[in-house]
């Protein structure tokens, strides 16, 4: 799924973040996300300090993740990949460092967009802002 210009937009500027998982058990945990990062249509998200989400996304991979600033809002399901090496991971390492030098990376999630959703109470963006398929 291609992200749109204007999803882009929503995900980089928002107020909050919180990403949704599922446990085998079928129980919930919605942690919330402080750095975000688009590259080539995924959506990457930082591990600094996950204990449940990462224990949920290595036996399920699908995710939410909500963004939202004011009453504008997205939701974006997607299956997750989850790297700790190799020289991708050492970029984007370098990249946390140089936005934020406190943080110690553990891991990158690696998100593939397959849905997005207005979660707005107005419901303002339109199928085009989203791409729908």
């Amino acid at each position: 799924m291609k992200i749109t210009e204007k999803v882009k937009t929503i995900i980089l500027e928002a107020e909050a973040k919180a990403l949704g998982t599922l446990s085998t058990d079928g129980v919930l945990n919605v942690v919330p996300m402080s750095m975000v990062k688009i590259e080539n249509d995924s959506i990457l998200l930082f591990n600094f300090f996950m204990d449940k989400t990462h224990e949920n996304i290595t036996s399920n991979p699908s995710v939410a993740l909500a963004c939202w600033s004011g009453m504008v809002g997205i939701q974006i399901k997607g299956d997750v990949k989850y790297i700790t090496e190799g020289e991708y991971f050492d970029s984007l390492v370098s990249w946390v460092k140089s936005e934020n030098p406190d943080r110690a990376t553990k891991g990158v999630l690696i998100i593939s967009p397959e849905e997005v959703f207005d979660v707005g109470p107005t419901k303002s963006l339109t199928e085009e802002d989203l791409n729908f398929n």
